[in-house]
This record gives C-alpha cells, structure tokens and sequence, in this order.
C-alpha cells in the first residue's frame, strides 16, 4: 500500500470534545502530494474556522494556502495557513503548523488580490490531494518528479470568478508551471 501522505500536514484526531493535532516530520514519496487525507485537511479547516470565529466571530475565510518542497527523497509540507478578512480590523492567518496560532497581515505581503471574496467552505467539493492529482495529470507531474521542486497550492475565489485552486510548481531546472483547477467541478481552469 502507497504511504498514505500524512505529511507534515499531521494527523488530526477528533476525540470526545477535545481536539488533538500531531505533526509527523517524516517527508514522503513524491507521489503521497496527491494522496493527502481529505478528512485531515477538512478537519484542519473546521477548527481554524472555529478559532476564526472565536478571534472575530465577523471574520470570513478568504484562502487556504499549502506548500510543499521536495526533492529526490520525497517531498514535505512547509507551510499551510488560512486567511482571514476581519470586519474591521483587517486580516488575519491561522497557521495549523505552528499550533493554529493567529497572526494579523496584510494579504498584499502574500501576494494575494485585495479583491478575494469569502469562501464557503461547505460549497468546496475539490480539496488538495484531487486537485494535485489534476494538475498532475494536466503537466504538473513533469515539475515533481526529480531534482528541487516546490508546490503552492491556494484555494480562493477572486472577485467575479470561481472557487479554485491555483497550483504554481517551480522546479530549479525546468521552470515554472501553474495551472487552476476549478475546486467544484474538478475542472482545469483557462
């Protein structure tokens, strides 16, 4: 059976009304970046809204934000985090990595568009391991499979566009690639 890619992303356990995250350090195969455990990231996501709202309870999620790095040995998450709009505060990340703890930021250091609007996460039907597993069928593969990679994953909706995922692979020979994955359909965005 492949490694199921726990990551760094962590094991989520829900126990009783307890809440438990555990981060393995171990990397994993190249391949294990598509088989992410969709409860854990859907997990991860329910308690930073929680935690969100308990900051503000007027905040609203704007992105979900993963990075990988990989190399011939495997591949690790280095950062994952949530953005968040406060109504009038400004924004706010909670990062899971680092004990969900909440940092206020302005998204333009992040390079994201001041103009995101707020996602629903009940409408996402996409998470990370499809979409990865999408991009990867749709050229990505060629960007992770040797020598020094990264992958970026950001889950937003631009004004006036849909739910995505947008995906960026750099690769220190072949480049860069990036590509969007529609995160309802499952769709390769144009």
């Amino acid at each position: 059976m492949k490694n199921v890619a726990f990551l760094t992303l962590g094991l989520v356990l829900v126990l009783g009304a307890g809440f438990v995250f555990v981060r393995p350090s171990a990397r994993s195969s190249p391949e294990a970046l598509s088989n992410l455990p969709e409860i854990e990231v859907k997990s991860t996501l329910e308690y930073s809204l929680n935690q969100a709202l308990l900051h503000d309870p007027a905040s609203r999620l704007l992105a979900v934000v993963l990075n990988f790095e990989g190399d011939s040995s495997g591949n690790e998450l280095v950062n994952h985090y949530h953005l968040f709009s406060q109504a009038e505060k400004g924004f706010f990340t909670i990062n899971p990595l680092h004990n969900f703890s909440i940092e206020d930021i302005d998204p333009s250091s992040l390079g994201l568009d001041l103009t995101l609007e707020p996602i629903d996460a009940d409408l996402i039907q996409i998470w990370p391991s499809a979409a990865l597993a999408i991009a990867n069928n749709n050229g990505g593969a060629n960007f992770s499979q040797e020598g020094d990679f990264k992958i970026d994953l950001l889950l937003t909706k631009p004004e006036e566009e849909v739910l995505a995922w947008y995906i960026t692979y750099r690769h220190l020979e072949k480049g860069l690639f990036k590509i969007a994955v529609n995160a309802l359909s499952g769709t390769v965005l144009k």
